[in-house]
């Protein structure tokens, strides 16, 4: 995959990113009701990665091939994180219980994410030819949408019988 392609899907990925993140801190700003228990330090993560995504792309856009290249192996680490973040409290909640409240599962988020991630760190960090590692992003994928499916089950058996 060409590394204009790459920083394309990026600026897409940041930029939905971002239409879920930016909205809850503008209606907490307000003083919307409904997110007064909401916590910034819990979305810093996310808005620090959404600004990753979304400015190192738009500089990667315009500038030199070597700055493209050290913003795609910045954009790489960034998306591995959220990776992490998203699929650590699946196999936490896989293992303990199920949080109250407010919870959902959507099946091929977090393995499309960590997929996608998976590959990108691969294609980016890893120059070798071990089989597993050349379809590490279809691996990591598989991985983590069992680790959904198991959690929507869970979560379906906890909840519906």
């Amino acid at each position: 995959m060409n590394k204009t392609r790459i920083i394309t899907i990026n600026l897409i990925l940041g930029l939905m990113f971002s239409l879920s993140h930016v909205p809850v801190v503008i209606f907490r700003l307000m003083g919307d009701a409904s997110f007064q228990d909401f916590s910034f330090i819990k979305l810093a993560p996310y808005l620090t990665i959404d600004m990753i995504l979304v400015a190192g792309s738009l500089l990667a856009y315009f500038s030199k091939e070597l700055t493209r290249e050290r913003v795609i192996m910045v954009q790489a680490c960034a998306l591995i994180v959220l990776s992490l973040m998203l699929v650590a409290p699946m196999l936490w909640y896989l293992v303990t219980s199920l949080p109250d409240g407010n919870f959902s599962v959507s099946l091929g988020y977090g393995a499309a994410i960590s997929g996608y991630a998976a590959y990108l760190g691969k294609t980016l960090f890893y120059k070798g030819q071990h089989k597993v590692m050349l379809n590490l992003g279809w691996v990591v994928f598989v991985a983590t949408l069992f680790i959904e499916v198991l959690l929507m089950y869970r979560f379906f058996f906890a909840h519906f019988t």
